[in-house]
């Protein structure tokens, strides 16, 4: 099937949410768009925490394309997933298609998806994101989290109206995985909805942010992830090898007592098994974070200088300590 581009001018509902604080990130973004806005019949900005004139005056003042951009202002603080919603209730285009104030797309980013989408003959296509990054630390940041692969994600995602009815909307509420939620039930009405050939996105979110600010992120999403019970598949996953470690850990202590009972002499006392089953953990973990789940995320090390490498450890230790310390804090909190 042929892809004629005049058919399709005007015919895309770009949706933006945006808190205060990202209204440079959204002014940059939407003057980054470039031969985009060619498919573009509206840009729809949801502002939002906009709680005075000033920040009203702010925005007012943004140079961005009035002609294009239909700025919706709100005094609270949305969710992602109610600032998508509310973007998609205000839409008028045949397609939808979302990114975030930190995204930046390529310049053939809505060309590509749309071509995708009639070659393939889907109605609707899932982002590719890549993170970026402006440092060393960054570098290692990135790796230790994301890492370098391309990710599927709901920014850069393009969908026709038709598949968003019957996808259904966000869920509201959350601070984080309705993204996830949201590509889940997607990917099981519209069975290729994940795409190689799509325009890429690139994220900017942790460009020149601290250790402690993105710490702070970190123990914040989690703290939030733990209490989305249908959501986060990755807090099942952390429960379920946290319950394995400390069974093991249970059943070492009380070994040679309750099974061998002290008795040196019988096949089944096991010397030193208390070191023995931490080193095996220890290695265990250190094996699984720092070579098998590199590889997955397509990291490769021979770019990265020994620095680099030994600043990925110490973020990947840390950011684990953190997850640990957000879950149990949400357990004991909600028990």
């Amino acid at each position: 099937m042929d892809f004629e581009k005049n058919l399709f001018k005007k015919s895309i509902s770009l949706i933006i949410g945006c808190l205060y604080k990202d209204i440079k990130s959204t002014e940059k973004l939407v003057n980054s768009l470039k031969g985009n806005t060619y498919f573009l019949k509206e840009i729809i900005i949801v502002f939002n925490n906009v709680n005075n004139g000033n920040k009203k005056n702010c925005i007012t003042k943004l140079k961005i394309p009035k002609d294009l951009c239909k700025s919706l202002i709100y005094q609270e603080i949305l969710m992602p997933g109610e600032a998508r919603n509310i973007g998609i209730d205000k839409s008028k285009g045949e397609f939808i298609a979302f990114l975030d104030a930190s995204t930046v797309p390529e310049d053939l980013w809505l060309e590509k998806s749309l071509k995708t989408i009639i070659i393939k003959n889907t109605q609707g296509v899932l982002g590719k994101t890549k993170y970026l990054s402006s440092n060393s630390f960054e570098k290692s940041f990135i790796a230790a989290t994301y890492g370098e692969k391309e990710l599927t994600t709901v920014p850069g995602a393009l969908i026709k109206r038709t598949l968003i009815n019957k996808i259904g909307y966000f869920l509201p509420n959350l601070r984080s995985g309705e993204d996830s939620e949201w590509i889940k039930r997607g990917s099981e009405i519209e069975k290729d909805i994940i795409q190689r050939n799509v325009g890429l996105v690139f994220y900017e979110a942790i460009i020149n942010k601290s250790l402690i600010y993105l710490c702070k992120k970190w123990f914040l999403y989690y703290s939030k992830s733990a209490q989305n019970y249908n959501v986060d598949i990755e807090r099942q996953r952390f429960f379920y090898l946290s319950f394995f470690s400390i069974s093991i850990l249970i059943i070492t202590f009380f070994w040679n007592d309750v099974i061998a009972d002290w008795n040196d002499e019988s096949l089944l006392y096991v010397p030193n098994i208390t070191k023995i089953t931490l080193l095996f953990l220890t290695l265990v973990y250190l094996i699984t974070r720092l070579i098998i789940m590199p590889k997955k995320k397509q990291i490769k090390f021979r770019k990265y200088s020994f620095i680099d490498i030994l600043k990925f450890i110490f973020i990947s230790i840390l950011l684990d300590a953190i997850k640990l310390i957000a879950f149990v804090k949400t357990i004991i909190k909600n028990f």
